[in-house]
């Protein structure tokens, strides 16, 4: 535990913090090639079905000195402390140091196996053996509007999107996920249900530091997720 002392000096260690992270970054705005390491962090799904396959590759044929460290997690990377330069998230930024652009709305649908496809098509709400993700201390906007739609708990409650997602090609049960997931994998439909059902969309949105955001390598980055995940939300 922090002596009183120590806790009296936590407001002067944040404010040298602070500006050592500012000249960090005033350093980096004179920079003029697309050259160095960007720091993405984003999900695991993300990261897997739109950024490595569709945003990578044209980026390091253009750019030949761009690296790019993918910090693949759920848990969210503080920019303002250089946790990363770059985020996808599900939500907007209201610090003022930060700035980004929503780039696309991902549609949801309940999504099932091919081959289990028929039998569960058609069914309530209440009676589909859902397959959830479950983070401790959150609740995804999945699981709050399957809740108030009259969702059972998940009868396969899983840590991880992938794991959800495996789960459902196994023919374990259905998921509330991005539509977009069939087109990534071929074993995967969205069903209808007997009653009425309007699902969600999840808003993904590119944040970065306003101090960076025209830093070339920085730029071409964050310029190509956008541009990428609007081409999405056209499809």
């Amino acid at each position: 535990l922090p002596t009183r002392h120590g806790a009296a000096m936590v407001a002067s260690a944040t404010e040298v913090e602070r500006a050592m992270h500012a000249l960090a970054d005033s350093a980096r705005r004179t920079e003029h090639e697309v050259e160095g390491r960007v720091r993405v962090t984003l999900t695991e799904g993300l990261a897997q079905h739109v950024v490595v396959p569709h945003v990578l590759p044209a980026l390091f044929e253009a750019h030949p000195g761009l690296a790019i460290d993918l910090v693949a997690t759920d848990e969210p990377r503080d920019l303002m402390r250089h946790e990363a330069d770059i985020a996808l998230r599900f939500f907007r930024t209201t610090a003022g140091e930060l700035v980004g652009r929503r780039a696309t709305r991902l549609k949801l649908g309940v999504l099932a196996s091919k081959r289990r496809a028929r039998s569960l098509a058609g069914r309530t709400i209440a009676s589909l053996p859902w397959v959830g993700y479950e983070r401790p201390g959150f609740e995804t906007p999945e699981a709050a509007f399957l809740s108030s739609h009259g969702a059972p708990r998940p009868r396969l409650a899983c840590s991880s999107v992938e794991s959800q997602l495996a789960a459902v090609r196994a023919g374990l049960g259905v998921a509330l996920a991005p539509r977009l997931l069939t087109t990534r994998h071929s074993d995967l439909v969205t069903i209808e249900l007997g009653e009425p059902f309007t699902p969600p969309t999840l808003e993904v949105f590119v944040v970065t530091r306003r101090a960076i955001r025209d830093v070339p390598r920085v730029a071409v980055v964050f310029d190509a997720l956008v541009a990428t995940l609007a081409d999405i939300d056209a499809q």
